[in-house]
């Protein structure tokens, strides 16, 4: 999923994958173990995958450090100029 293959199974260069797109380091782990061949190095069931999952979101030795993205402005739409009421003629 992370690297938009959905058709085909993690192959031997997964890990050059998920680097060019600055996956981080930590949820390549949680990838690799969830895709092993072998049932041993996988989690063990889902309460084991959530453990896993929720480290990904402490903090680490090393920061993340992201890319800022530019606020967009805000572009305002100019109201409608109002119509001249015209008066009703007796």
């Amino acid at each position: 999923m992370l690297t938009g293959k959905l058709d085909v199974a993690p192959g031997t260069d997964v890990a050059e994958d998920l680097k060019d797109r600055n996956v981080p380091a930590d949820v390549f782990r949680v990838v690799k173990a969830c895709a092993a061949s072998d049932a041993n190095r996988r989690p063990k069931d889902g309460a084991a995958l959530v453990d896993l999952l929720a480290k990904l979101g402490q903090p680490t030795a090393m920061p993340v450090l992201l890319t800022p993205v530019k606020p967009t402005p805000t572009i305002r739409a100019k109201p409608p100029e109002p119509k001249p009421v015209r008066e009703r003629e007796p």
